[in-house]
């Protein structure tokens, strides 16, 4: 054999830099996976691919230089990747799909690309890996192995409004394949000052602003797709029992400014709201309102200090007509309080004195 070996190379047209290949075989026709393939390494015959089906030289000038190529393995622990991964982006990390074993210490000699992939769907791919070797004489030597990829699946979430309006980002959620996804749409979301709660769901193809919510349960995925949350504005669903009007005066020889407790409740079985003063404005009025920079006058002054109260507890002090988008309580659904006024009056008693102003109240949703 050896002497067919050499006749052959001899009556070869080689050049440096061609790669070619041996394969032995037993007389039985098996191949004898390298253990009779010997090389001559200083005058020495040595078995250098013991356990390998071929082995392959690149010709040089210094003589025949063993290639690994055919040595590397597939690595048992697949690539996972998400869908619409590009090629580029797989071949960044294409060499994870192969293992280089230990007795091949020239590894910065190898360079690895998917020859083609398919990230379009989810599921357990198989596709070839290109293989390039350095030759010693320059360039680079190629062969292909058979791969395995795994690309999992992604679900698209989009938020729309009952209108059809988007209004916030899709979310993508991957997942693994081979496993069901349950998503959770949130029951609130705040977009700038605006609060939107969830009123159902849309299989992909559904129009939204045209097609119906679905309430129920929203389905698991075991593959990609797409689902549309429908929102709509919180403000909707506040429903609150407010007073019309707020008396308030001093009592007597008293100075001191009172009124009733006025209540304010939550009507509402499913959102929390915030109960602010958003203006309190003079309709008629000669008295000066004290801010909480003034200080108490030390003589008789057309002049008061008017605090808001929630509960008996002072919420807003030195009300003034610029006193504005104060909060005043936050109600959980069903519940109540009290409203009031409080304050100084720094005037003449014996003076009949009628003040008129206009408040404003504003309400907001505070998701629960």
């Amino acid at each position: 054999n050896m002497e067919k070996w050499n006749k052959m190379l001899e009556t070869t047209d080689l050049e440096y830099g061609d790669v070619f290949g041996f394969t032995m075989l037993e007389e039985n026709g098996t191949n004898s996976n390298g253990k009779r393939t010997w090389a001559v390494r200083d005058e020495q015959l040595v078995l250098e691919t013991e356990g390998y089906e071929d082995a392959y030289y690149e010709m040089t000038k210094n003589g025949f230089r063993l290639m690994n190529f055919n040595q590397l393995e597939v690595n048992s622990k697949m690539p996972v990747v998400s869908i619409n991964t590009t090629i580029e982006e797989m071949n960044k990390t294409a060499k994870e799909a192969m293992t280089i074993p230990k007795h091949i210490t020239n590894t910065n000699d190898y360079r690895f690309e998917y020859a083609s992939v398919d990230t379009k769907t989810s599921g357990i791919k198989t596709t070839q890996m290109n293989v390039y070797e350095k030759l010693s004489t320059g360039g680079e030597f190629k062969t292909t192995y058979e791969v395995k990829y795994q690309v999992n699946p992604q679900l698209t979430e989009t938020y729309s409004d009952v209108t059809g309006k988007k209004i916030k980002e899709p979310k993508m959620s991957n997942f693994e394949f081979g496993t069901s996804y349950t998503p959770t749409p949130e029951n609130y979301i705040t977009v700038g000052d605006e609060v939107y709660s969830y009123a159902g769901w849309l299989a992909a193809g559904k129009k939204p602003g045209k097609d119906k919510p679905n309430t129920s349960k929203v389905p698991s995925f075991t593959k990609e797709d797409t689902i549309q949350y429908i929102y709509e504005k919180a403000d909707n669903l506040i429903n609150m029992t407010i007073p019309t009007e707020l008396l308030f005066g001093t009592d007597g020889n008293s100075k001191n400014i009172t009124s009733k407790n006025y209540g304010i409740k939550n009507n509402s079985d499913n959102v929390s709201t915030e109960v602010s003063l958003s203006e309190f404005k003079k309709e008629k009025s000669d008295v000066k309102l004290l801010t909480s920079k003034d200080k108490d006058p030390s003589k008789t002054q057309q002049s008061a200090r008017l605090n808001v109260t929630s509960n008996g507890t002072e919420v807003i002090k030195s009300l003034t007509e610029s006193t504005k988008d104060q909060t005043i309580t936050t109600l959980a659904p069903g519940q109540d309080t009290s409203i009031g006024l409080t304050g100084t009056y720094f005037g003449n008693l014996n003076e009949s004195t009628i003040v008129h102003y206009q408040m404003q109240f504003k309400f907001k949703v505070i998701p629960n």
